[in-house]
């Protein structure tokens, strides 16, 4: 079967990312030969560099194609995980609608929050007639869901699909101390000019109070300004790595002995699967109610949440 997956890839953020190769790693453990198209909103010749990158971990990939490319040239389309904006990839959902293709959302968050001003309760009718076309809806965290049903949809709560994703094979030993992830943000919901100083001076602060080497870890290209200003604050030895893929990110995670996020949800998310402390700067202004509930969750129970994922997948492409 092909499978056109649509989300906020391609932009060498590390977390969506994460959620798209942990979305292929499900189907492929369900279809032995399936092949994929990815639709998001990079330009032309950043599809075709995004394209000759992913293809060494997914051979499979046919083709990077634009949101607004409404071919419908593929078996199953699936709206793909993470805080997508209102809005983001409906044209693409529509065509798969009217042409009767299989269809899936898959632990994707939705907040009134995110996407601003396309949100709106007035036109809560709109939305929940649109989600309802959906083979399968399942969201990613309790606010979502109960959001979801409040205006009549009919979501499966589940996890967000990264949670699981497969590890890099590394056969080395190597530890990593306390693995740092800061969120870079020059601006608010409504576009109001924000300073980073604020979380740049709390790590500061708590990396001070530990001994261990430091591991600065840029889940996406604007962090990385924010590592290098930390990193020249404190004395401890330190060093930054920005993974070439996700799974390389969780690895490191998976080897810390403690992660510092500045609002980043799959450092959070991925200290969680992996048993590690974790600490979340006060001044991020990341959706704390998704990162609430998995700050509250046991990894067991999250694990067995996120696969139901897999399960609603299986049947929709055997049965639906």
């Amino acid at each position: 079967m092909i499978y056109n997956i649509c989300g906020f890839y391609g932009y060498g953020n590390l977390g969506d990312e994460g959620i798209l190769y942990a979305i292929m790693d499900t189907i492929r453990s369900i279809d032995k030969s399936p092949a994929f198209m990815i639709s998001t909103t990079l330009n032309s010749e950043l599809r075709d560099k995004y394209h000759q990158s992913i293809q060494k971990e997914f051979p499979e990939v046919l083709a990077i194609r634009d949101t607004y490319d409404t071919r419908n040239d593929y078996d199953v389309f699936i709206l793909g995980g993470g805080n997508l904006n209102w809005g983001y990839g409906w044209r693409l959902a529509l065509s798969a609608f009217a042409s009767g293709k299989k269809t899936m959302n898959y632990g994707v968050g939705y907040t009134p929050h995110i996407g601003a001003p396309l949100y709106h309760k007035k036109l809560n009718n709109l939305y929940r007639d649109f989600l309802n076309q959906f083979d399968v809806v399942t969201v990613r965290d309790d606010y979502s869901y109960r959001l979801l049903r409040e205006m009549g949809a009919k979501p499966y709560l589940t996890m967000c699909p990264a949670f699981n994703l497969l590890l890099y094979p590394d056969p080395t030993t190597e530890k990593y101390g306390v693995v740092v992830c800061p969120r870079f943000e020059d601006s608010d919901e409504v576009g109001k000019p924000v300073s980073n100083k604020p979380q740049i001076d709390w790590i500061v602060e708590r990396l001070k109070q530990y001994h261990d080497k430091v591991t600065f870890l840029p889940m996406a290209e604007n962090d990385l300004q924010l590592c290098k200003e930390i990193k020249y604050e404190i004395p401890n030895p330190s060093v930054i790595i920005r993974p070439e893929t996700p799974r390389k990110a969780k690895k490191i995670i998976s080897r810390s002995s403690l992660v510092i996020s500045g609002g980043r949800y799959h450092a959070v998310l991925w200290s969680i699967a992996h048993n590690i402390p974790h600490e979340l700067a006060p001044t991020n202004r990341y959706d704390k109610t998704t990162l609430l509930m998995i700050n509250t969750s046991n990894p067991e129970h999250l694990y067995k949440r996120e696969l139901v994922n897999k399960t609603l997948l299986e049947d929709l492409i055997n049965n639906g």
